[in-house]
């Protein structure tokens, strides 16, 4: 799949069990093509002031909005 769950769903300890992430090894040229599809539509609910229901972490949307990374960003989906 293109996202898994946070390392921390994965462990059942800590935040954002109910968050997901990019998968690193979706690498295909498929894959790739439906992140950039994705990727599109996150442009154009921005645009449109519309919202998606997205269960992504900080350290995903953050950098989408130009909003610095913390420490607390990477802990929030893996205090292992």
């Amino acid at each position: 799949g293109l996202f898994l769950r946070c390392p921390n769903a994965t462990s059942e300890i800590g935040f954002n069990q109910d968050k997901y992430i990019p998968n690193p090894s979706a690498i295909s040229e498929q894959q790739l093509k439906q992140f950039e599809f994705i990727g599109k539509l996150i442009g154009i609910s921005i645009r449109t002031k519309n919202t998606l229901d997205l269960s992504f972490p900080s350290i995903i949307w953050k950098p989408l909005v130009f909003t610095k990374l913390e420490w607390s960003d990477l802990e929030a989906i893996d205090q292992n």
